[in-house]
């Protein structure tokens, strides 16, 4: 999770292409960034969407045929290590609601809740009147709206829950890794402590409920750093985009049936419904790094060519240079998101820089 000084130099979002029309559907992965060098946006999951609707008076830019991905294979094997005995006296969590993928969520409108409209244009996609913090004016940022499903250019509505309407609680939409951190009033989650999270709203079903704080995309109970509010045994307090939380240590606790410990980061376990790829635990090739995407307790990693954002020739033929994570570039195979096929089977098509001119495959997360 990203902390309130944010470090990237890039957005925190991107999208991958859902459907296609005079007006197209995108997915938004619209994480918070984390710590280290890992980025873990949520992935949207293949799908197929019938029709994408227009907003009134939206160009007509081009007429592509429907995007087509695959599913993904099965997970390979887990690890022993994964799943650590509990230590003595401290008791596993009990088993939480498995929450699905965001792209796999509906809104009332029908339509996935992490789905925002665009138009293809010839420097990339048109998602809004603003791509990227520094496109809005002082004091305000790029927010995703999610009721227009635009980006749009905001500033902040609100410091505290108590400035809310019932039923709403304040909540950071933007990061700040660009610019400030914009809050807004969004609905109370659901989800209890200790249960998957959205690092930033998008429905009630991926939210905390009031007096949590996501963590990690972990609801926890708040800490102070300082020690004056402190966490029990088998937590650890660990920064978030809303302040400090109890995060659950799964080497200590162990994890919820149905559930791994897995690390996510050097030094870093957190409990996953899945996991897939294994350069977490073992190096990958010199020159390459280990890419991490995480979304509502699943987890998928793979090594790829380290590669220089500022060289066009950085990658190889056929090849496009991105966003591997908050602090690297790496190589992805470039695609065409309007294409039947863009990657092969189990990876999807999706932008891999911050102005949503570029797509590259990447590996799509377990359903």
């Amino acid at each position: 999770m990203l902390t309130r000084d944010g470090r990237r130099t890039g957005r925190s979002g991107r999208v991958a292409l859902a459907c296609a029309g005079p007006g197209l559907l995108v997915l938004l992965w619209s994480a918070a960034l984390p710590p280290a060098d890992a980025w873990t946006p949520p992935l949207p999951t293949p799908q197929v969407l019938a029709s994408a609707p227009q907003g009134r008076g939206a160009p007509a830019r081009r007429e592509p045929a429907a995007v087509e991905t695959r599913a993904s294979p099965a997970p390979a094997p887990v690890p022993a290590s994964f799943a650590p005995t509990p230590a003595p006296g401290v008791s596993p969590p009990s088993a939480g609601v498995v929450l699905p993928l965001a792209s796999h969520e509906l809104a009332s409108d029908g339509l996935p809740v992490s789905a925002m409209r665009c138009t293809p244009e010839a420097e990339g996609l048109s998602c809004g009147s603003c791509r990227a913090d520094g496109d809005c004016p002082q004091g305000q940022g790029c927010v995703a709206n999610r009721q227009t499903r635009r980006f749009e250019c905001m500033a902040s509505e609100c410091e505290a829950d108590g400035h809310c309407f019932p039923g709403d609680v304040c909540r950071a939409v933007t990061t700040g890794a660009t610019g400030i951190v914009v809050r807004r009033c969004a609905p109370e989650g659901v989800r209890g402590p200790g249960e998957p999270c959205d690092a930033l709203p998008l429905s009630a079903a991926g939210s905390c409920r009031e007096g949590l704080r996501c963590v990690n995309q972990v609801c926890a109970p708040p800490c102070t750093l300082d020690g004056r509010v402190r966490c029990e045994a088998g937590f650890t307090c660990a920064e978030g985009l809303e302040g400090p939380g109890c995060f659950p240590d799964c080497q200590r606790r162990g994890c919820a049936e149905g559930q791994h410990c897995a690390q996510v980061r050097e030094g870093d376990y957190q409990c996953l419904q899945d996991a897939q790829g294994t350069c977490q635990d073992s190096p990958c090739a010199e020159g390459e790094r280990c890419n991490l995407r995480m979304s509502r307790g699943r987890a998928t990693f793979w090594c790829a060519r380290v590669c220089d954002s500022t060289r066009q020739d950085s990658c190889g033929a056929g090849q496009v240079c991105g966003m591997g994570s908050a602090t690297a570039s790496t190589c992805f195979r470039q695609c065409d998101p309007l294409a039947p096929e863009p990657c092969q089977p189990g990876w999807s098509c999706a932008t891999v820089t911050e102005d949503m001119s570029v797509f590259g495959c990447t590996p799509a997360l377990a359903p």
